[in-house]
């Protein structure tokens, strides 16, 4: 759903992930080659765009505030 937001609704896709867009394309090309991202297995991982929305949603909602 953030992905789709992302597209269609990038107000509600700013207001979960606390940015932009824009700026959060940038990111995963920035990230994508780090290490954290591979994976030797057989199970494969989400895509490092989506499991950055998914990370920055959770920093943005799950604290003590």
């Amino acid at each position: 759903l953030l992905m789709v937001w992302k597209h269609n609704c990038p107000d509600i896709f700013q207001a979960h992930v606390w940015m932009t867009p824009e700026c959060f394309d940038v990111l995963p090309a920035a990230l994508q080659d780090d290490p954290v991202f591979q994976n030797q297995s057989n199970v494969l991982q989400m895509p490092v765009d989506a499991q950055l929305a998914i990370a920055l949603y959770h920093f943005g909602h799950d604290g003590n505030a």
